[in-house]
Order: C-alpha cells, then sequence, then structure tokens
C-alpha cells in the first residue's frame, strides 16, 4: 500500500466542520475511518472502550468514526460509550483527510494475532502521511517502525493499553509534534506509489 500525497498531508483542520461535530477546544479527539465487520468488531470496540475510560479517569476525548456497521458493535449494556462518540457514517474518500486532520491522535487497534501479523492495513500509510502521531500494534508494520521514533507501539492492543497511549501522548504536546513529523518522514520515504511502482516493475522484469 501507499499514500495519495495530494490528499494526505499535514494540514490544519478546517474549522467549519470541527464546530459542526460539535468539538471543544479542550477535546482530545482521535479519529478512525474504516467499516466495522465480524473479523474487527472486537478491535473497533477496544478503541471506544479507550475513549470511555479516558473520560472516566477525567481526560476529555472524543472518537470520530466514519464507515459503516456490518454487525452491531454496542450492546445495551455498552451504550454509555455513545456520549463520546460522534459518529459520520460513509464518508466519500476524498473527504477522508478533513476528518482526520482534525486528530490529536490516530489509532490502528489490535494486537499480534493470525489475523492482523499477515495483513497491510491500508489506512497506516495514510494516518502517517497525515503526520499525525500514531499508535499502532507491534505487528504487521509495526514491526518496521521505531517506538518512541515513528509511533508508539502497542503489545496487547487492548482498551486499556489504548487509553494509556493515548493519555500519554494528551499530557505531551512536543511528543506529539515529534511522532508526527517522523512518522511522516517514514511514509515519504516508504509509501511514494511513483517511487515504489518503479522499484516492482525493476523486481518483475529481474524475474522475468
Amino acid at each position: 500500500p501507499g499514500y495519495d500525497r495530494n490528499l494526505f498531508f499535514k494540514d490544519p483542520p478546517v474549522k467549519t466542520l470541527r464546530a459542526s461535530l460539535g468539538l471543544r477546544e479542550d477535546d482530545f479527539v482521535v479519529v478512525y475511518p474504516g467499516n466495522v465487520h465480524a473479523a474487527n468488531r472486537k478491535e473497533v470496540l477496544s478503541l471506544y472502550l479507550a475513549a470511555g475510560l479516558l473520560n472516566r479517569q477525567g481526560e476529555r476525548c472524543r472518537l470520530i468514526r466514519s464507515g459503516k456497521d456490518g454487525c452491531a458493535l454496542l450492546d445495551r449494556h455498552l451504550q454509555e460509550l455513545n456520549q463520546f462518540i460522534i459518529e459520520v457514517g460513509y464518508v466519500p474518500y476524498a473527504e477522508i483527510p478533513q476528518y482526520l486532520a482534525l486528530a490529536n491522535a490516530l489509532v490502528q487497534p489490535g494486537g499480534p494475532d493470525e489475523f492482523n501479523d499477515f495483513r497491510f492495513p491500508s489506512k497506516l500509510t495514510e494516518f502517517l502521511g497525515m503526520g499525525k502521531p500514531v499508535i499502532l500494534p507491534k505487528t504487521n508494520l509495526g514491526r518496521f517502525l521505531r517506538d518512541g521514533e515513528e509511533c508508539l507501539l502497542m503489545e496487547r492492543g487492548d482498551a486499556i493499553e489504548i487509553a494509556d497511549k493515548l493519555k500519554k501522548l494528551k499530557n505531551d504536546e512536543a511528543l506529539c509534534r515529534y511522532l508526527g513529523d517522523n512518522g511522516h518522514a517514514f511514509a515519504q520515504k516508504n509509501f511514494n506509489w511513483s517511487e515504489k511502482a518503479a522499484e516492482y516493475y525493476d523486481f518483475y522484469q529481474e524475474i522475468a
């Protein structure tokens, strides 16, 4: 996967969009674009639970999520989490960067397992391309990023660990900028489609 550098780049958030979503100035914002289905329900739920946990600890946090639900996410016992979540439904691909720009941090939930070890979540290239601090599990792409330098890595990827990482970022603006800048540099170096296409072409030519 690569990312479109004409869409995903460091950009200040759109103030009118922030206002239309009812966000306050003191809100720490996490944005997650993605559908929910049976394979990732538990992971996305952990992100919802992390937002709730932070607010219970007195750390004001709002999770903005786009996408559709292919299965039920919150049962009746977890409906109270809705007060911390802003669901915007389907968002056209070209508009997703506007929402990512609102984020103080971006999270790829989950942990090392048979599902995550051998896949490449394509949204991670876009997260890093936005120049935002990224939290992700120590698997797939996370095996090639430096913890505390280009991202924050998770060992388990559960709600408690996500909340701890978000709290760390919320209380350290300098760390957010540092991780965002380094992650952006990693994306520019490794996920440039035109450069990677040329490398693949040479590879296939060699094999042929």
